[in-house]
């Protein structure tokens, strides 16, 4: 059967202790403190909340400061013109312990957007307009709303907005149907969320890419001076392709050498300096990658009824040979347990990309994650 690779506990101090003192969690073994907690307070938002940073920015005295309003009908408008008055952005903090994928274009035939990829939905959801009073402006205005991921959970949840309310003004009892949209809405193995965070958070995880970029590099650039040729052949060839990449050397002058050095002292920086924590139970040197791990289906079109079965992947066990790939993609083909009730089948990881909707099959509803060592 299979098992989750994240190991979640936590412990309590002494009741006799002066204080109850803080929460401590433990991540696969490994004892988190306050300082990478962030301020998670409880093992449910440690293992799945976000801290979201919300930033209103006003559309209308933007515009006014830069020189475009048009219309100085209104006494207070035209002195904020006049002013250059530019109302401060308001920023905000909330937990949230999921991200929402919406998805337009199918049952809204008004909407300009069409959402087609889960990053396309995300994005949406953490975008947008709200009317709110303007100080500056003594009345409501519009404001854009941005919403970014300021800490990042060790298992990720998305909700895919399936289900709404539609309005019926021409019925009897005026009353509305809920409804279901059946839009496809593809999806991956692998998500990344570098553009849904902030900006301190993207820099922390810059820092890990460009780290692994370089270590990556200096592999190719050891592999192609044969360097690494001892291991996969015998000593009289490692021998030929050293001499071999010697001459290469010397007929390209020193600027290898020199890129090589620069590559090295690259590597030793980031080695020795320390990423801030980013969210708890991350793994070291975390990208901001994502790995899917179960789903939550539903198959009907009726929002209160049909039927939901999960799908969760199964652990691969330490030195099993090699997944093979799925076709035209650089998805692993790993295995998975369909639960439809008391019934557990077998599945690979093409079944569980399928469920992207479209149709009257089952299709995802919720899609967990776990953060990708």
């Amino acid at each position: 059967m299979p098992r989750s690779s994240i190991r979640v506990c936590s412990t309590l101090p002494p009741r006799s202790c002066a204080g109850r003192g803080p929460l401590r969690f433990g991540f696969n073994g490994k004892t988190v403190g306050d300082k990478e907690l962030m301020g998670a307070n409880n093992l449910i938002d440690a293992a799945f909340g976000m801290k979201l940073e919300e930033t209103l920015t006003c559309d209308e005295t933007a515009v006014m400061a830069a020189g475009a309003a048009g219309d100085d009908a209104m006494d207070v408008d035209a002195a904020a013109a006049t002013a250059g008055v530019v109302e401060p952005p308001v920023k905000m903090y909330d937990t949230a312990r999921k991200l929402v994928c919406n998805i337009q274009g199918g049952a809204d035939a008004s909407s300009q957007v069409n959402v087609n990829h889960i990053a396309e939905g995300i994005e949406l959801s953490l975008n947008g307009k709200v009317e709110k009073r303007s100080d500056v402006l003594g009345r409501d205005a519009v404001w854009s709303k941005k919403t970014r991921i300021a800490r990042l959970p060790p298992i990720l949840t998305v909700q895919f907005g399936r289900f709404y309310w539609k309005e019926t003004p021409d019925s009897q009892d005026h009353a509305g149907v809920k409804c279901k949209v059946m839009k496809p809405v593809a999806f991956s193995g692998t998500l990344d969320v570098y553009d849904f965070c902030t900006e301190e958070v993207q820099k922390v995880l810059k820092k890990a890419r460009d780290k692994a970029l370089a270590e990556e590099e200096d592999r190719i650039n050891r592999k192609l001076r044969g360097e690494d040729a001892k291991k996969e052949t015998g000593d009289g060839e490692a021998m030929e392709i050293d001499d071999k990449a010697e001459e290469a050397a010397a007929a390209g002058g020193g600027g290898d050498d020199e890129e090589d050095e620069a590559l090295k002292a690259a590597l030793a920086m980031s080695v020795e300096e320390e990423l801030a924590p980013v969210g708890p139970g991350l793994p070291e040197n975390f990208q901001g990658q994502y790995e899917l791990f179960a789903v939550v289906t539903h198959k009907g079109r009726d929002a209160d009824g049909g039927h939901y079965m999960a799908w969760v992947r199964a652990d691969k066990p330490e030195g099993s040979p090699e997944v093979e790939k799925i076709a035209d993609s650089d998805e692993t083909n790993d295995d998975w347990y369909v639960f439809d009730d008391d019934e557990v089948s077998p599945c690979k990881t093409e079944d569980v990309l399928k469920l992207k909707g479209g149709g009257d099959w089952h299709m995802s509803y919720l899609n967990f994650y776990r953060c990708k060592k």
